[in-house]
């Protein structure tokens, strides 16, 4: 196949890792560039601006600060009364605010957890706030929805007949 030039700016830690890799696969920088431009190009996702966007989601779900917060979900739950610092608080509204950028994200498990975010803002920044302990797992008119969290959780893990696992890896 017929080949042409293409000129790129990178900046000088860019070009270090590149001839760090280079060095390390021995092969030229150009080749190491190569590559990976032709494993981005192979991702079909790059085509559908949907499938791109929940791909993006996704590396939020992969985050260790995602998997603390949906097992403080769980934990809550379990005992509402344990106590935790006011910044942990403020990472979990603010993870629920970016997950609102990602359609991985459907509007169902939204809603649940703006509940979790809601109460947390009355937390904080309520003074008239007096519970000593979390409301949103077992709110009286609108408890928290587990299951829409496990099948969010599921549907991340298997395709749509339940066979393999497809988004986390």
């Amino acid at each position: 196949m017929k080949t042409s030039a293409i000129n790129l700016r990178v900046d000088e830690i860019t070009r270090d890792q590149l001839e760090k890799i280079s060095k390390i696969n021995g092969v030229t920088i150009s080749t190491t560039i190569r590559k990976a431009v032709d494993e981005f190009l192979e991702d079909e996702t790059l085509l559908d601006p949907e499938l791109f966007e929940t791909k993006r989601g996704l590396h939020l779900v992969k985050t260790i600060s995602f998997s603390e917060f949906i097992f403080w979900i769980y934990q809550k739950n379990l005992d509402p009364e344990i106590i935790e610092v006011d910044d942990l608080y403020v990472q979990i509204i603010d993870l629920i605010n970016e997950c609102r950028n990602y359609p991985i994200f459907n509007p169902e498990l939204i809603i649940e957890l703006d509940k979790v975010s809601e109460e947390l803002h009355r937390y904080l920044y309520d003074e008239s706030y007096d519970e000593y302990h979390f409301q949103f797992p077992d709110r009286k008119n609108d408890p928290f929805n587990y299951g829409v969290l496990e099948q969010f959780m599921f549907m991340l893990r298997y395709d749509s007949e339940s066979r393999k696992i497809i988004h986390c890896k």
